[in-house]
């Protein structure tokens, strides 16, 4: 009888969703999203019209109901929507 296949790591990490459980873990990747997200938001406002930020966001977002709980995830996905928001308003 033959064994069954490895899977990879890459492929195990992107088979099961939430891998992060540790407290700390959730926290400076939650703070880690929304720094980047504000460093895009700053980069947005100061920058004549650029495009290129706006795909920051959405990624942060993804990474983050991919790797957190749900409440973590949440809160990034409203950091997104204020971080959108506030450029709209300022007319970026």
């Amino acid at each position: 009888m033959s064994d069954p296949p490895r899977i990879g790591r890459v492929a195990s990490f992107l088979t099961r969703p939430r891998p992060l459980r540790r407290p700390g873990s959730v926290i400076a990747v939650t703070l880690g999203l929304l720094a980047v997200m504000s460093a895009a938001t700053a980069l947005e406002l100061l920058t004549p019209q650029n495009e290129t930020f706006g795909g920051i966001p959405l990624l942060c977002v993804v990474v983050g109901l991919w790797l957190l709980p749900g409440w973590a995830g949440l809160l990034v996905a409203t950091a997104a929507l204020l971080s959108r928001s506030c450029c709209s308003r300022s007319g970026n």
